[in-house]
């Protein structure tokens, strides 16, 4: 693992805002730079790209399409969030295909939609949840901040494309029951105060999913979220315009 060769100091507001994003969501589509808290100025916040990219601190690659994205580069690694240790290789460089569609669909959810909500960094996760410091959990946690009081999320993204729906299902009612059964979690259960989000680009396939949910009967908050321009990185051939997450 790798530290920043240059220290934060010697960086701007602006910079350090977007690398703070990159260590959070793992990537940045270039044409979604406005979706970051505190970089609405356009010129501003491309400015502050150009710097990092020289500097070698973000690349970019291909998104789909002629859409590209950026993400930390090799040559550098920013401390985690609250926190002095270091993101490992793996997380640095261009993204592979099934996690850059799981990260995109994760920072789609997160602020491209109507809703606020907020990707938890694992110092975060570990405040609000102080029972899961030694277990090691995917980073796909979230707070939606819309109401009175906050709502914990996890995040199950369907990699499957025009695959079996009744396997997301069952996958998304596992994750039910296993955060049900965990002591840390059942505060928020009881209270309303815990849901699992289901990702997917087909709009018919959610639908099918929200149906099957509902069968099962049980007091589950599942929520179903058809995001299309994952259909454009899943099968380039068949996407579709638009996302409401």
């Amino acid at each position: 693992m790798k530290r920043l060769p240059h220290s934060p100091k010697r960086l701007s507001r602006d910079s350090l805002r977007i690398l703070e994003h990159l260590c959070r969501y793992r990537l940045l589509p270039a044409d979604e730079v406005s979706r970051l808290h505190g970089l609405q100025d356009l010129r501003r916040a491309e400015t502050a790209i150009a710097r990092l990219v020289r500097s070698r601190l973000i690349g970019s690659d291909a998104l789909y399409g002629d859409k590209t994205y950026y993400h930390l580069a090799p040559a550098a690694a920013h401390p985690s969030a609250g926190g002095d240790s270091v993101f490992p290789s793996h997380w640095l460089g261009p993204i592979p295909e099934k996690a850059k569609l799981i990260h995109y669909a994760v920072f789609a959810f997160c602020l491209m939609g109507a809703s606020c909500r907020h990707l938890l960094t694992r110092p975060e996760l570990e405040q609000h949840l102080p029972g899961l410091k030694d277990h090691r959990l995917p980073l796909n946690y979230y707070v939606e901040l819309n109401d009175d009081q906050p709502r914990l999320g996890f995040i199950r993204v369907d990699t499957g494309g025009r695959g079996r729906w009744d396997r997301i299902v069952a996958r998304a009612l596992d994750d039910w029951r296993d955060h049900e059964a965990r002591a840390c979690f059942r505060p928020f259960v009881a209270q309303g105060q815990f849901e699992i989000a289901v990702l997917t680009a087909l709009p018919q396939k959610a639908e099918r999913i929200r149906d099957a949910v509902a069968r099962a009967g049980s007091p589950m908050s599942i929520r179903v979220c058809a995001i299309p321009q994952l259909l454009a990185i899943l099968q380039p051939e068949l996407a579709l315009p638009g996302a409401t997450p």
